[in-house]
């Protein structure tokens, strides 16, 4: 099975691609900054098609936004509307998406649901043996490990 999880944030994207349970790849890139939602938007979809065509996934995984609502609402608001651009990536191509609660992928990779960002890139960085500087892209990794933990 492919997998592709997808980190999403304000400006840079970390991206995992497992192939039959194993990563074969990892990356963070910066999504084309724009001005309103709608380039936003459009940037995130071309974005999302592009990996799908790349990697070819049968799945894509990544991380419910819901809860920066509190933290910061605007940011919030913005993560949703690249959510929407994956869903409907996604869709177009055939490929089912799955959305994982930030706090189960914590505590899927620390033990602890409330871990912080560098506490999941630390948890990463000794689970495969790497040196992953990116927070998104020690994210990515993270969403995908996570369902193989799940399933």
């Amino acid at each position: 099975m492919k997998i592709l999880a997808i980190d999403q944030s304000s400006k840079k994207v970390g991206i995992a691609f497992f192939n039959n349970g194993m990563l074969e790849h990892s990356d963070h890139a910066e999504i084309e900054p724009a001005e309103d939602f709608y380039m936003k938007f459009y940037n995130m979809l071309m974005f999302m098609w592009n990996q799908c065509d790349t990697w070819k996934p049968d799945i894509v995984f990544t991380e419910d936004p819901q809860s920066l609502s509190r933290v910061n609402p605007k940011i919030c608001r913005l993560l949703t509307i690249t959510l929407s651009a994956m869903i409907y990536a996604c869709w177009n191509r055939g490929i089912q998406l799955e959305i994982l609660s930030p706090s189960q992928i914590k505590k899927v990779m620390t033990g602890k649901g409330n871990a912080k960002k560098d506490q999941v890139r630390e948890a990463v960085n000794k689970k495969f043996n790497l040196q992953v500087e990116s927070e998104d892209e020690a994210d990515a990794i993270a969403i995908g490990f996570t369902w193989f933990s799940i399933t």
